[in-house]
């Protein structure tokens, strides 16, 4: 309920996605928070956890050989491709993720 995500497929059904760096979690602060003028306080916490943390964690796995997401920091720029997604994701850095879920692995094939 933090990250904006948005879920992508290429033509060989591989399944990525990109999830944003940057948090928002103004929708978790909870009504009596924002009636004392507490809502900075926890929107500060937030921003304290560590932004970079899913790289270091799939470092971890690699070395454990357990699955886990390969995530890649990327910064998409607005453009006309984007659509209606543009203003949401144009100009923000973002993690790309390989999903798992898909009908192929990252290399393309098939996962049984």
């Amino acid at each position: 309920m933090q990250t904006h995500q948005l879920e992508l497929r290429d033509s060989l059904g591989i399944r990525y996605t990109l999830r944003s760096l940057n948090k928002d979690p103004e929708t978790l602060v909870p009504k009596v928070a924002e009636k004392l003028d507490l809502e900075n306080i926890i929107i500060d916490g937030v921003s304290e956890q560590h932004p970079y943390a899913a790289i270091i964690v799939a470092k971890i796995s690699n070395s454990s050989k357990r699955l886990y997401p390969n995530p890649t920091l990327v910064f998409i720029p607005k453009q006309t491709s984007l659509k209606k997604f543009n203003e949401k994701f144009g100009n923000r850095l973002f993690f790309f993720e390989y999903e798992s879920k898909g009908k192929v692995d990252g290399q393309g094939v098939p996962i049984s």
